[in-house]
């Protein structure tokens, strides 16, 4: 029998209770299933991490920030204000 999703998350195949669908002929442990897909999702993130630690610019981020700023000056007056009322709640002047 076919999966009952047209198309399925890894998510809604994991959780699937339908006993004929095509992913429990292929394996018949869900629980294996589900330890290998999160084992290979970590390792996935792990991967993501390190290769943006390794690409990641200063200098390129600040120019970025800056052309942020000041094509939205009322976002920054609105985050400065924050900023100054959290700080004296804080008591920190």
């Amino acid at each position: 029998m076919k999966c009952p999703y047209i198309k399925p998350t890894i998510t809604q195949c994991l959780n699937c209770s339908n006993k004929d669908c095509v992913r429990d002929e292929r394996q018949d442990d869900r629980e294996k299933c589900k330890k290998h897909y999160f084992k290979d999702i970590n390792t996935s993130r792990k991967y993501h991490r390190e290769y943006e630690r390794e690409h990641y610019s200063t200098v390129k981020n600040t120019e970025k920030c800056r052309k942020h700023r000041l094509k939205h000056p009322n976002q920054k007056v609105i985050y400065d204000r924050l900023r100054y009322e959290r700080k004296k709640a804080e008591g920190v002047s």
